[in-house]
């Protein structure tokens, strides 16, 4: 196995450095890395270039066309996308390898944040992610933080990947999680750790976060699509 990593960035400079150099620091350095600058104004570009084994410019606006560039040229068989505002264990990578089995279709992983109030992104993690993953994988949905997924390349074609022109909207990834399971289901592996920022959140307010993803969730449950797009939710 052969992990490709896919860091797909828009003006990123404030972040981008501290998530590259966590990827950089795994125990396990069998992967590749690679930058998706999707129309940075800034130094993005600047600083990612110190890190990356592939540094590539999407000039189509848009989460989905950076990812889609990003796995036009990946060249491992086991893919990820991290988001640049998170950072990854050391042993993140070394997890990866050795939870993923030959019939294992995909991982997805638990979640923390390494800003925000102490007492605040506490209480976040715990109750909209921590009981709440729990409880959505009960009832047969898994929540596939994107920052936290790991799965096969050709399974991810297979499906249908992050098609814009068909799946655009808010939850794209739980939404990549259940189309897998038409050929296994991921694996919730709680030990394959990332932090990620609370920035949107913060920004956005709590209750806009929650109503949003209580609505998709919703959606899913009585098999249908969220209403707001993906990048609409993640507008800065």
């Amino acid at each position: 196995m052969y992990l490709s990593i896919i860091v797909p960035a828009f003006n990123e400079e404030d972040y981008i450095m501290e998530c590259l150099e966590s990827l950089r620091a795994q125990t396990i350095t069998r992967f590749e890395l690679i930058v998706v600058d999707n129309n940075s104004t800034d130094k993005t570009s600047e600083i990612a270039v110190n890190y990356t084994d592939n540094l590539l410019f999407e000039s189509k606006q848009g989460y989905h066309n950076a990812v889609k560039c990003g796995m036009e040229n990946a060249t491992g068989d086991l893919v990820t996308v991290c988001d640049a505002d998170s950072l990854y264990e050391s042993d993140w990578v070394e997890t990866i390898y050795r939870v993923f089995g030959a019939n294992t279709i995909g991982i997805y992983g638990s979640v923390n944040f390494h800003d925000g109030h102490l007492i605040y992104r506490t209480l976040i993690r715990f109750f909209c992610f921590t009981i709440f993953m729990r409880l959505m994988r009960i009832i047969g949905i898994d929540v596939c933080n994107g920052f936290n997924f790991v799965f096969r390349k050709d399974a991810y074609l297979k499906v249908g990947g992050y098609d814009p022109q068909i799946f655009d909207n808010v939850g794209l990834d739980i939404h990549l999680g259940r189309r897998l399971k038409q050929l296994g289901r991921p694996r919730f592996v709680p030990a394959l750790k990332v932090r990620t920022s609370i920035r949107r959140i913060s920004e956005r307010g709590l209750w806009h976060f929650i109503s949003v993803n209580l609505a998709m969730y919703w959606a899913f449950i009585r098999g249908k699509e969220g209403s707001t797009s993906y990048d609409e939710y993640n507008v800065r």
